[in-house]
């Protein structure tokens, strides 16, 4: 959930997650992220800035959709890292 579950940002869990993501984007470059909480809970949490680098959807119908358009390359997001 990227911290937004208990509502904390955390700057070392972003960094972590940036340093992690940018890792496996030489397998892959395509990433989703699906987060359970909804999105109005992810404002001023560690979610919101990973949203920044990696394409985050809702577990929804829409989101998960969304996500899976995602990885087939059939959905541009912004750049990830």
């Amino acid at each position: 959930d990227g911290g937004a579950a208990r509502g904390t940002y955390n700057p070392e869990r972003v960094e972590l997650t940036k340093t992690y993501i940018s890792r496996i984007l030489p397998i892959t470059h395509r990433i989703a992220w699906i987060n359970p909480m909804p999105q109005h809970r992810w404002e001023n949490t560690s979610a919101s800035y990973i949203s920044d680098f990696v394409p985050m959807f809702e577990t929804t119908t829409t989101g998960l959709r969304q996500a899976i358009n995602v990885l087939r390359g059939k959905l541009k997001v912004k750049r990830v890292c």
